[in-house]
């Protein structure tokens, strides 16, 4: 899609967005995939808040673990990037990509959280319309972190973007984690008042 219309705000609005979708899409499917093997004991997971995000944490860990790998090969071979796509990231292959890729690493994390999270309000509390409100959540976060290099990269001159280039590691990147923690943790938070707002409904019916 970039190859066909390399404009600003369609790589920001489409191409990102696509992007977003398919990856936030992985790390549910491969929750999906893992309940259907583990049967009671998966579903057990995601009856318990905690568990749920935890589970999802480390799906979106491992898969930005993944992601870090096929970036290195890609990085060696580079052939393959017509295989890939293109990379809106450095390569995985010198002392400043591997220090990006730690913090990309657990931004992954905190989707995958998020995801896990909806999955918990799907599976253990019956509010299937919430996994779609956390998915979407996932897709947007990932949106304001890639967005920044797109802007970055697309327009050089403006102030945003020389300082985003020159404090990526110092500042950018941890500021763009500490939201993604807040925004896991606003969402945390508030799963457990729907946690507790449903016990309350329970007990008045079983009255």
């Amino acid at each position: 899609m970039v190859m066909a219309y390399n404009k600003f705000w369609f790589v920001l609005g489409v191409v990102q967005m696509d992007n977003n979708f398919w990856e936030t899409l992985a790390k549910l499917l491969t929750i999906i995939v893992f309940i259907a093997i583990a049967r009671e004991r998966g579903k057990a997971i995601f009856t318990r808040k905690s568990s749920a995000t935890v589970f999802g944490y480390w799906v979106g860990l491992c898969y930005g673990v993944g992601e870090a790998i096929t970036l290195s090969i890609i990085g060696c071979v580079p052939v393959l990037n017509r295989i890939f796509g293109i990379n809106l990231f450095m390569y995985f292959t010198t002392w400043y990509a591997l220090w990006e890729r730690a913090y990309a690493i657990q931004l992954h994390a905190i989707i995958g959280a998020l995801v896990g999270l909806g999955v918990y309000h799907w599976h253990g509390l019956a509010k299937r319309a919430w996994l779609v409100v956390f998915f979407v959540i996932g897709m947007l976060y990932h949106e304001l972190v890639d967005g920044l290099i797109i802007v970055m990269m697309y327009y050089p001159k403006l102030w945003l973007s020389k300082f985003v280039s020159a404090n990526i590691y110092t500042i950018t990147l941890p500021i763009l984690l500490v939201i993604g923690y807040l925004i896991l943790f606003i969402a945390y938070r508030a799963s457990k008042t729907t946690m507790l707002n449903q016990e309350i409904t329970e007990k008045k019916g079983d009255k």
